[in-house]
């Protein structure tokens, strides 16, 4: 039955515009409660999203990977034909150029992330250039606007940092070495000014959720500025998804999917590729997605799928994929 309703969700999904910032994915431990005071800062509104999922038979019961609607004022079904149309209008005369996250891939040693026609690297000094603590008392949740403290061995800092979260914990171990993690961007730092040696005062500018001390903070610029993706086409490659995600520093409303290939890949970063599912029975897999290549390092490939004539329907670990 779950089944099903899901399948509705997807068709709704497929084929009505939402608004930016509508669809959060459930991550481990979350809870109506929590999701509610997150978007809302108010907890005791928890029903609005349990109303916006009808296929939520038990609202105690949500589960990592689930994709939640929330919106303002309660279910809201937007008309594709109104906001499509305006959109299109709006920007008709806009430039095509689009700023995606970028992913940074770590092997245990190295930091890599695709650039150009090769690789970034960074060790682990060039990538991590301090360590965060704050004021405990006053700061019970570190976010936006609030003062931190950047230790470091380096005498300077650059004025601008970013804030990284390693997502090991989140990929599927069956797909990567023990030792692979992948690493992103949640955050920006402005630095104030220098405290003592090694110490600098630091504001929080920007953060899409809390930050914690084991967070990562880098110089390293955490996007991608894409002009116009050619589509390319590299055959059917199979597949394997080992990890989504959803951030909003994205400018739009949309999806990152991390997959394994089953075999080495060409650099593909800032391209357009078409994801397939590959049905029982049927000799032709099925384009369900468009996107563009965000992240890639040797088999690993990160590709971010707008929600709006991106995904058709959203990818699973249950199903066999390939890229076209």
């Amino acid at each position: 039955m779950k089944k099903i309703l899901l399948a509705l969700f997807l068709v709704l999904f497929s084929y009505n515009a939402y608004a930016i910032g509508e669809l959060y994915i459930v991550k481990p431990k979350d809870t109506l409660w929590d999701i509610s005071k997150k978007f809302y800062k108010n907890p005791f509104l928890w029903g609005k999203i349990w109303k916006n999922n009808t296929y939520i038979n038990n609202p105690n019961l949500i589960f990592p990977g689930e994709i939640l609607k929330v919106s303002k004022n309660g279910l809201k079904i937007y008309s594709p034909k109104k906001k499509v149309k305006s959109y299109v209008l709006n920007n008709r005369n806009k430039t095509l150029k689009k700023k995606y996250i970028v992913a940074i891939w770590f092997d245990g040693n190295k930091y890599y992330s695709a650039c150009g026609k090769g690789y970034c690297i960074w060790n682990k000094r060039n990538f991590q250039l301090a360590k965060i603590s704050f004021d405990t008392y006053n700061n019970i949740v570190v976010t936006t606007g609030n003062t931190v403290y950047l230790h470091t061995s380096r005498g300077s800092l650059p004025k601008k940092l970013y804030v990284y979260r390693e997502y090991q914990d989140f990929l599927d171990t069956s797909l990567y070495s023990g030792e692979d993690s992948v690493f992103l961007p949640l955050g920006e730092i402005e630095v104030v000014e220098k405290v003592k040696d090694g110490v600098f005062e630091g504001k929080i500018v920007k953060a899409v959720t809390e930050i914690s001390k084991n967070d990562v903070v880098s110089g390293i610029y955490p996007y991608e500025t894409v002009e116009k993706p050619a589509l390319v086409r590299i055959g059917n490659v199979k597949v394997k998804q080992i990890l989504v995600e959803q951030s909003e520093m994205q400018s739009e409303l949309g999806f990152m999917f991390f997959f394994k290939a089953s075999k080495d890949l060409p650099i593909l970063a800032g391209k357009e590729v078409q994801l397939a599912r590959i049905n029982k029975g049927s000799p032709i897999p099925v384009t369900i997605a468009k996107g563009v290549v965000i992240s890639q390092y040797k088999r690993f490939i990160g590709i971010y799928f707008p929600s709006i004539n991106g995904l058709k329907e959203i990818p699973d670990r249950t199903q066999k994929y390939v890229l076209r």
